[in-house]
C-alpha cells in the first residue's frame, strides 16, 4: 500500500472500507489506460495527417513538374 501524504492527515475514524479503495485504484488504472490510449491515438492521427500532407505535397510537386 502506497500512501501519498494526504491519507495520513485524516482522522482515524474516517478510514473508509478497503473495498472502496480497491475500486478507486482499479478505476484510476482504467482511467490512466484510457488516457494513454487516447494520447496514443491523437499522436498517431497527427502523424498520419503529417504523412498525408507531405504525400500530397510530393504529389502536387510532381504534377507541377509534369506541367
Amino acid at each position: 500500500m502506497e500512501i501519498k501524504g494526504k491519507s495520513t492527515k485524516k482522522h482515524k475514524t474516517m478510514i473508509p472500507p478497503r473495498r472502496g479503495k480497491i475500486k478507486k485504484r482499479i478505476f484510476k488504472k482504467i482511467l490512466n489506460m484510457t488516457l494513454c490510449l487516447t494520447r496514443i491515438q491523437i499522436a498517431r492521427k497527427k502523424q498520419r495527417e503529417s504523412i498525408m500532407t507531405s504525400w500530397w505535397r510530393k504529389l502536387n510537386d510532381d504534377l507541377i513538374i509534369e506541367d
